[in-house]
């Protein structure tokens, strides 16, 4: 006889998240592979990696079999395993095997993005290896496939999805009661606005010392270039800053444009050293502007201030993140305070035999 337990569904979530999680960490491999000895040496570093990276793939090629050999029957083990259910009988430890059974394939897959990778290198670089690819390509969707299957399965239960779900609308709740002071503009015409006044303002610093030149007009470039830089970083961080959960995302909030605002300084006394003491004034007369209309306090600022300055824009584009955050919350917390029953969501197989059980009920009597 099938027990309950039997006939449960086993949870899962959209297979397109899994995908995506393979694809991100198989990037970061990417980028430890090729970006990162890269760095030293600069463009000379990326001609050497492109270089080597036919010859390293001739040597993959060789050694992938035993790879795949290995890989195919510990993701089919893992899969047996997940979908059998009969090896562990207590269902919080085996929502845990399936979460890291789920993230360990995920993992598994993903380190052999790099090693495809300089396979197709191989291949580009002598067409007589192409032929591997006959063998390499379904085998490796193959392998992704099940990796996705299983990452579908990193499913936390149901008490837990609820009480995170809870967390998240009520900070967001309370997130968006101090976010009440904001901009009404909208945040990329604030930031255009900014690039032009920062600009003007520049131009204003230099042209009483200097004569409409060629060198004007490059330093008006770069003013905007610097406005526009330092207004998307301000931005960025504040809205960075708004929406973090703890102490250490609001501190990583700011490096970011705190070193460009550094860089902007460094850029004014490289050109006080070439050009003049008015030309690097103009440039840290854009950065002191920028920073006024990101630090400005929202309490004691006008509303004609509110809408116009980079905080105020930060704090809207901060408050509809929030918002959509609030939103998907307590839809997440409606959905899981009502479980679902098993009959509400068939399965393709349920479907199927569905549809097969119509059929043969609508067809003919045979008259034999």
């Amino acid at each position: 006889m099938s027990t309950l337990r039997d006939n449960e569904l086993l949870p899962s979530r959209p297979t397109r998240e899994a995908a995506l999680e393979i694809v991100g960490m198989g990037v970061f491999g990417l980028l430890s592979l090729f970006v990162l000895p890269m760095l030293p040496s600069g463009s000379e570093g990326f001609s050497r990696m492109m270089g080597l990276a036919p010859t390293a793939g001739a040597v993959v090629i060789e050694h992938i079999g035993w790879a795949f050999g290995a890989y195919i029957p510990i993701l089919l083990g893992f899969y047996a395993i997940v979908i059998g259910r009969q090896v562990i009988d207590d269902p919080a430890v085996e929502a845990k095997t399936r979460r890291t059974l789920g993230l360990t394939a995920e993992a598994m897959v993903s380190a052999l993005l790099p090693a495809l990778i300089l396979i197709a290198a191989a291949c580009v670089a002598d067409p007589s290896q192409a032929g591997a690819l006959f063998v390499i390509v379904p085998v490796s969707a193959a392998m992704f496939f099940l990796a996705i299957q299983l990452g579908g399965f990193i499913v936390f239960e149901r008490e837990l999805r609820l009480a995170t779900a809870e967390r998240s609308r009520n900070w967001a709740k309370e997130r968006l009661r101090l976010l009440r002071q904001r901009s009404q503009r909208p945040t990329w015409l604030v930031v255009a606005v900014h690039t032009l006044v920062g600009a003007l303002i520049g131009a204003a610093t230099i042209l009483p010392f200097e004569r409409p030149t060629g060198l004007v007009l490059i330093l008006a470039l770069l003013q905007a270039l610097i406005a526009f830089g330092l207004g998307i970083a301000s931005v960025g961080g504040a809205h960075v800053f708004c929406t973090a959960r703890d102490r250490t995302s609001e501190v990583v909030a700011w490096i970011g444009p705190a070193t460009l605002y550094l860089v902007s300084l460094m850029i004014a006394v490289a050109i006080l050293t070439t050009f003049g003491a008015a030309s690097a004034a103009s440039i840290v007369s854009v950065v002191v502007f920028s920073a006024v209309s990101a630090l400005w306090p929202r309490k004691s600022a006008p509303r004609f201030l509110l809408n116009w300055t980079l905080q105020g824009a930060a704090i809207r584009y901060a408050a509809r993140s929030v918002s959509t955050t609030y939103v998907r919350s307590v839809r997440a917390v409606r959905e899981l305070a009502e479980p679902q029953s098993i009959e509400s969501t068939p399965t393709f197989r349920d479907r199927a035999a569905a549809a097969l059980r119509a059929f043969q009920r609508s067809s003919p009597p045979s008259n034999a």
